[in-house]
């Protein structure tokens, strides 16, 4: 049985990624946990990526930030300046033993919920 034109060929046992995938990340590395995550960095805009697969909370968790940073618009840079200033002091690695990105995002907005002076996200 032959493919259709344009069809992306599944591969039946996993390999090494093409070569066309190889060009644009950077340091893929395979995490262990719960649920496994491929961590990744974009070799165009250097912008590093955790990948999972079928975790339904994580997916959950993705579009309830997605819908503060829409409400309020001080979410998402003061959430930038914290990774930074994390990454910057060695304390947003969990497979390190230190923060994940969801623990600053939450503690950012805990403090836009406790510190505004306008009401957020109630």
């Amino acid at each position: 049985m032959t493919s259709p034109p344009g069809a992306v060929r599944r591969p039946n046992s996993v390999g090494p990624p093409p070569a066309q995938v190889i060009a644009y990340i950077d340091r893929p590395q395979l995490i262990r946990a719960k649920v496994p995550i491929v961590k990744f960095r974009d070799k165009v805009s250097g912008v590093e990526f955790d990948l999972n697969v079928n975790n339904v909370v994580g997916i959950r968790n993705t579009f309830l930030l997605r819908s503060y940073a829409s409400t309020e618009s001080r979410v998402r840079p003061l959430v930038l300046v914290v990774k930074k200033w994390a990454h910057y002091h060695g304390i947003n690695d969990a497979s390190r033993g230190t923060l994940n990105s969801y623990s600053l995002v939450l503690m950012v907005l805990h403090y836009l919920q406790s510190k505004s002076v306008s009401t957020v996200f109630i």
